[in-house]
């Protein structure tokens, strides 16, 4: 009997919950731990998660992905050498990702997956300092959460597998603030040296640079403002002289990004030996924003493209909130979760003045990226588009963050992640089982593939691309095509003139372009030319007729068109 209730007592007493405990806490480290150690290996281990996972849809995304326009820009641009590097400087493009460009191209070559390495080391180690940022404002929890939209949000997804700006932009702008926070907080002289760097970087990384730099001005004047320790003469003084260098440093930037001259379409295929029927001068290509301008940005920010709302994901997602939430209610009580509800005011107010400058920080981050362009676009020129306005979104995934953070005695954070995390899974499913990019390569090499000796081709462009539809085009067709015409401009006498010219001598041309900003159907329909009645199609025996047709989803947002000239009878 006493050893039956030993048994018992043993059972009941020293086992299974606390050792439970403590092996889950082993393999499991929390984040709310009040042991240091264990924050650390908390911090490792979700931290190391983050990167896999990061590395992981980065690497996955950018292996079948032919390059776009403006990729084949950027290539062109490394393999045009140092002079072509200078030029770019001088005209007015921001200088830090065409130089790694240059280099890259140069020491690696122009694969699709070796070009885009730059982009995805920077893609991943933003996931990194990203996590050390959230975690210095607020806590680790918040940073790692804050970290994982950022990893799984196929907006950074993409640019982190494109050869372009933005994801070594992105980088620069997380770096600057992170610096920026601790040289306010401690003011060692290499947190000072490494902010100057990091936002220099960011300003000659990309022209929205200033508008991070602005928006710290704005939340350190708030400071001085609101709280008298901002306002010690060290603080005043290193924020300030650091402000200054910055505005030296950054005067190159104002002559390339304002004062630069931009080449002509004309004289840039002029040296290439290209007809250009009808040219096409500048990059006024934006737009006057709206509100639905940023209505767009901040859900691209989060699901690239409306199309990847899934409406049975959100269905989902939402149900997942309800039953998380119910549950959550049954396990801890009406009573107790509606107090939690009336006092979620009360504990934001009491914690809000420890954490103010942070909070501060995070909105002027926010709104002065954000709202700063769509601001100035309707005082100077059109500057707001989502890709450009990118710099923001890190500041908004912290706001949404905090705010679950506030709430998380209402609703538990683990529940509205794992509804994000349902609604996103179907657009991450639609984004790496259909192509983002236009099919060149595929086009290119079908019309390699295809044509006669002798044969036209004409690339039709706009002018919105300008000469990039033809770079594109010709980076992946193995010949030179014949001739552009620009389609914006086909009521202009002198360009269907251009385009006759440019026929002649020919029995058969390709006609190859974008079709997701052409008119095609319309293009076939009024002609080209009274010469050639109707020109590439053959609908009252005109002087074409349309032999191959090729559009829609087989080329991806592509068209290409074969025609052959039909002999004008004389008669008897």
């Amino acid at each position: 009997m006493a050893n039956s209730d030993s048994l018992q007592q043993a059972a009941t007493t020293s086992i299974p919950l606390e050792r439970v405990d403590r092996v889950w806490a082993v393999r499991f480290p929390s984040l709310d731990s009040p042991d240091a150690l264990t924050r650390r290996r908390a911090a490792l281990l979700y931290g190391g998660l983050l990167v896999l996972l990061a590395a992981v849809l980065r690497f996955a995304g950018m292996v079948n992905e032919p390059f776009w326009h403006d990729e084949v820009t950027m290539l062109n641009i490394g393999l045009g050498g140092w002079e072509e590097v200078l030029r770019q400087f001088e005209g007015g493009r921001p200088p830090v990702f065409v130089v790694i460009a240059a280099v890259w191209t140069q020491v690696f070559g122009t694969g699709e997956v070796v070009s885009r390495i730059p982009s995805l080391i920077a893609g991943i180690a933003t996931v990194v300092v990203f996590f050390e940022l959230g975690t210095r404002l607020f806590n680790q929890r918040i940073g790692i959460l804050a970290a994982l939209v950022l990893t799984v949000t196929e907006f950074h997804i993409y640019y982190a597998h494109t050869y372009r700006y933005y994801s070594v932009y992105v980088l620069m702008i997380v770096l600057s603030y992170l610096f920026f926070y601790t040289m306010l907080k401690r003011g060692r002289w290499w947190d000072i040296a490494l902010y100057i760097l990091f936002t220099a970087l960011a300003i000659y990384t990309h022209a929205h640079g200033v508008f991070a730099l602005a928006a710290q001005g704005v939340f350190f004047l708030l400071m001085l403002v609101l709280r008298r320790d901002y306002r010690a003469r060290a603080v005043v003084t290193r924020s300030l002289s650091s402000f200054v260098l910055l505005g030296v440093l950054i005067l190159p930037a104002v002559w390339l990004y304002f004062l630069g001259d931009v080449l002509s379409t004309s004289a840039l295929f002029a040296n290439a030996g290209v007809e250009v029927v009808g040219d096409g001068v500048g990059l006024g290509w934006l737009q006057e924003p709206t509100v639905g301008s940023i209505v767009r940005a901040l859900v691209r920010f989060l699901f690239f493209e409306w199309y990847y709302l899934n409406p049975y994901g959100v269905f989902i997602a939402l149900l997942f909130i309800v039953i998380g939430v119910v549950y959550f209610i049954a396990r801890q009580g009406v009573g107790r979760w509606g107090r939690s509800v009336t006092h979620v005011g009360r504990d934001a107010g009491r914690d809000l003045p420890d954490r103010l400058p942070e909070a501060l920080l995070v909105v002027t981050w926010f709104l002065g990226m954000l709202m700063l362009p769509w601001v100035l676009s309707f005082i100077t020129t059109p500057m707001f588009f989502d890709r450009y306005v990118l710099g923001a979104s890190p500041a908004y995934y912290l706001l949404i963050v905090v705010a679950l953070f506030a709430l998380r005695r209402v609703i538990p954070m683990v529940v509205v992640m794992g509804a994000f995390l349902v609604a996103l899974v179907p657009g991450l499913i639609a984004y790496y089982a259909y192509p983002d990019n236009e099919r060149w390569n595929d086009l290119g090499a079908y019309v390699s593939a295809n044509e006669q000796p002798g044969d036209a081709i004409v690339v039709v462009t706009s002018d919105v691309h300008l000469r990039q539809t033809y770079e594109t085009f010709d980076w992946y067709y193995e010949g030179a095509p014949t001739c552009e015409v620009y389609e914006d401009k086909l009521d202009d006498p002198q360009v269907i003139a251009g385009l006759n010219s440019c026929l002649i001598g020919h029995e058969r041309a390709w006609v190859v372009g974008l079709r997701w900003l052409g008119d095609y159907e319309g293009l076939s329909a009024r002609g080209l030319s009274s010469d050639l009645h109707e020109v590439f199609v053959d609908e009252s025996g005109g002087a074409w007729r349309l032999v191959e047709a090729h559009e829609g989803s087989e080329f991806y947002l592509l068209g290409a068109y074969l025609y052959e000239r039909v002999p004008v009878s004389t008669g008897d």
